[in-house]
């Protein structure tokens, strides 16, 4: 649970403005690289495409907090 706290804490400082660095700090995880596998690891694709080249991100988060 708590690393999926961690993860979900993360993609909504990202989806704020913060950069991937900054948001894996802030949400708990020791660097962007950590946050960046964890994220491969749960849900099979790299966080960083999801994120680069994207100017629009829809995202529901209703049921992330």
């Amino acid at each position: 649970y708590m690393l999926w706290k961690r993860m979900i804490d993360g993609i909504n400082f990202v989806l704020k403005g913060s950069d991937l660095t900054t948001a894996a700090y802030e949400a708990g995880f020791s660097d962007a690289a950590h946050m960046s596998r964890t994220f491969k690891e749960m849900f099979g694709i790299n966080l960083s495409k999801i994120f680069d080249n994207s100017r629009s991100i829809q995202y529901n988060n209703e049921n992330l907090e």
